[in-house]
């Protein structure tokens, strides 16, 4: 277990979430195109048609950023999917605004980037 987690570390195939705001097994971010699903951490060639897919146990807000910029975001929902505009770092926030003032600021979830070239 120890070296799957130190693999998963190195590979960048992980995200961070805040536990005190609830469970977040099932959290998903994805590049998906005609050459498949990468996941979080990986590099995909940038190709008309890839989309970012990011998929939440709850309803959220997802924010998706590309090289540290907001570049969208849908609220109260469970799977968000974006056409990303060109090569860039994307990575997602999801914050769970149900929870109250304080939590709307905070994120609960957030991944590793994905790489696209």
């Amino acid at each position: 277990a120890r070296e799957s987690l130190i693999d998963a570390l190195r590979a960048r195939h992980y995200f961070a979430s805040v536990e005190a705001f609830g469970n977040a097994a099932g959290f998903r971010f994805d590049g998906v195109g005609a050459a498949g699903t990468r996941g979080m951490g990986d590099e995909v060639k940038f190709v008309d048609g890839i989309t970012l897919r990011t998929v939440a146990p709850v309803p959220v807000r997802f924010v998706i950023y590309k090289d540290g910029a907001k570049f969208a975001e849908q609220a109260a929902a469970t799977e968000f999917t974006v056409k990303p505009d060109g090569p860039g770092e994307y990575r997602v926030e999801a914050y769970l605004d149900q929870l109250g003032l304080e939590a709307d600021r905070m994120p609960w979830i957030m991944s590793s980037p994905i790489y696209l070239r």
